[in-house]
């Protein structure tokens, strides 16, 4: 196993953007984060979509592009989101796929059975991934609950590079397995704890994940 904690030191080109934009950079910026704001309060007026086939063949139902509401995918049932950008909070009781997908809120997986796989093009989550009280869904070899095996070879979607989680991930209470297998970078905090026991040794696998924040696992 396998965990990287990157610097902070990250931050210097936005900082030195930041200088030599000035005032003009700065009333931009403001700009764009109140427009961006409205617009996601916006989208969570609009309810909520609900996803999920209880056919799981070829990822169950599909979808894509703009999703302006909050994402649910229930209990006992299959969704796959290719190209999408998800504007409101996911909430996930079954099985997400997700390819070349930006969610730019927050991501919860929890309950029996759950599982958030991120595979082919890398994708980017904004906010906080929860990950709680899953058993996890059957990947071919055991039950996962989150899974990362998008590829950096698979390039030109919305995220270049690895996926990414821009706030905390939270591993809380889980049997069913964590597959960090290809490059993950978490802007905040990576904390996982009280999970197990597996069905197999070495079924908690970070060796793709860095974390710029502070790494706990108890």
């Amino acid at each position: 196993m396998k965990l990287t904690t990157i610097m902070a030191a990250v931050a210097a080109p936005a900082a030195l953007a930041g200088v030599l934009l000035g005032t003009a950079g700065q009333a931009s910026a403001a700009t764009t984060t109140t427009s961006h704001a409205a617009a996601l309060t916006a989208a969570v007026a609009k309810g909520t979509v609900t996803c999920g086939s209880t056919d799981p063949a070829h990822g169950g139902q599909a979808i894509g592009g703009l999703i302006n509401a909050n994402l649910d995918v229930p209990a006992g049932t299959y969704c796959y989101v290719q190209w999408g950008e998800v504007t409101g909070n996911v909430t996930v009781e079954g099985v997400l796929t997700a390819s070349a997908t930006t969610s730019d809120r927050n991501v919860a997986v929890s309950g029996p059975g759950s599982q958030l796989w991120l595979n082919n093009y890398p994708s980017h989550i904004k906010g906080n991934l929860s990950v709680t009280g899953s058993s996890g869904a059957w990947n071919g070899s055991g039950g996962t609950s989150f899974g990362d095996n998008a590829s950096p070879d698979y390039q030109g979607g919305p995220v270049q590079g690895a996926s990414l989680v821009d706030g905390n991930i939270s591993f809380t209470g889980n049997t069913g397995d964590l597959y960090v297998g290809s490059p993950l970078h978490v802007g905040g905090n990576f904390d996982a704890s009280g999970n197990g026991p597996y069905a197999h040794p070495g079924e908690f696998d970070t060796d793709g994940l860095t974390v710029a924040g502070h790494s706990s696992i108890s």
